[in-house]
């Protein structure tokens, strides 16, 4: 080590110092989040990373995980599903990519004890549940059924929405429609 008339600092006052920094690094699953201890203990006080990250006079309330060689804390989760959440603890609202499952981000937030969002989630699981069920089918649909099925066989198409599609052309005759 060369100074030019700094002090040497010890490498245990460093690493005690950024123990003690506003900033936080979490390795989920392998992936890097870098967050302030604000936004993990603030919206969610009772949360699993509020108390991990939230100090009273004696230090932490609940001891942190692990930490790796770059000194994140270890969190074995699924990243994608925990992206969601920390937004959410940064702004209160719920965002995430189209290709995310709700569900799964549903379970992490029961896992960290994210109690505000869970209602949200469990009310966009069940109205894409509803959506998805009463859709009308669509001549795609009838001829895929078709297709699958052996020429003698009788399709049961009963209660199915069929409002908007175009059958013409197709052969019905051992198709079951009663209710549809």
């Amino acid at each position: 080590y060369v100074s030019e008339g700094d002090n040497f600092i010890q490498p245990s006052v460093i690493k005690a110092e950024a123990q003690c920094s506003e900033w936080v690094t979490l390795n989920v699953g392998g992936k890097y989040f870098t967050t302030s201890k604000r936004t993990l203990t603030t919206s969610e006080p009772s949360s699993m990373l509020a108390r991990m990250f939230s100090e009273d006079n004696e230090g932490y309330l609940f001891t942190p995980s692990s930490i790796d060689k770059n000194g994140a804390y270890l969190i074995d989760r699924t990243p994608t599903y925990f992206e969601p959440i920390l937004n959410y603890l940064r702004c209160g609202q719920l965002v995430y990519d189209k290709n995310v499952n709700p569900e799964g981000i549903l379970e992490e937030a029961r896992f960290f004890g994210i109690e505000s969002i869970i209602p949200m989630l469990e009310q966009i699981i069940n109205q894409s549940k509803i959506s998805r069920d009463s859709l009308p089918l669509t001549r795609r649909d009838v001829i895929d059924a078709l297709i699958k099925s052996p020429y003698t066989a009788e399709l049961r198409f009963q209660g199915v929405n069929l409002s908007g599609a175009d059958l013409s052309r197709l052969d019905l005759r051992y198709i079951n429609f009663k209710y549809a």
